[in-house]
């Protein structure tokens, strides 16, 4: 599982995989802790068919950018949660508002998306995604960058050979590395 943790060091995002006692993969959550409470938040529960494989947290520790794929098909998808405030007693209260932020990247094509990060505000994400008619048939990925006040979903890059993917960005959205 991959970790994350808030530049606070407050909360801590995580994936685990869970498989049967036969060893055959069941399921995978993405978990979310306080660590100054101790508090732990299940966002999502997924079936072999969309296991996470990847999250990142904003420095604040309030939004949650994480992958999802389908084994089947190798299809995938980023979505955005955003977090409440855990002051109160009980985590499972915190709302979770969820969003898949790559869906018109969809229409009609298998699409790969994969390394999400949000910045330190949780004001942008970035995330490279690929391309085609099937999972063996993808294009080379490209870099997005999603303003999640606007919900726009912007390509950085136009890759017509080579690679662009892994991206980061800085704290204020305004520089992406890849």
């Amino acid at each position: 599982s991959k970790h994350a943790i808030s530049h606070d060091g407050q909360r801590r995002v995580f994936i685990r995989h869970c498989a049967s006692t036969g060893g055959e993969f069941v399921e995978s959550y993405l978990i979310v802790q306080d660590q100054h409470n101790a508090k732990t938040k299940q966002i999502g529960s997924f079936s072999e068919t969309k296991p996470q494989i990847e999250a990142s947290i904003s420095d604040d520790g309030n939004w949650v950018v994480y992958t999802a794929r389908a084994l089947d098909t190798l299809e995938s998808q980023i979505d955005l949660v955003q977090l409440s405030d855990w002051s109160d007693d009980d985590a499972s209260s915190a709302e979770v508002s969820d969003m898949q932020i790559d869906s018109s990247l969809h229409d009609g094509h298998v699409v790969m998306s994969a390394h999400p990060y949000v910045s330190a505000d949780g004001k942008y994400v970035v995330f490279d995604s690929s391309s085609g008619t099937n999972a063996t048939t993808q294009n080379a990925p490209n870099v997005y960058r999603y303003t999640v006040s606007t919900k726009k979903l912007s390509q950085i890059t136009a890759n017509t050979d080579g690679s662009n993917s892994n991206p980061s960005i800085s704290a204020d959205g305004t520089r992406i590395a890849f």
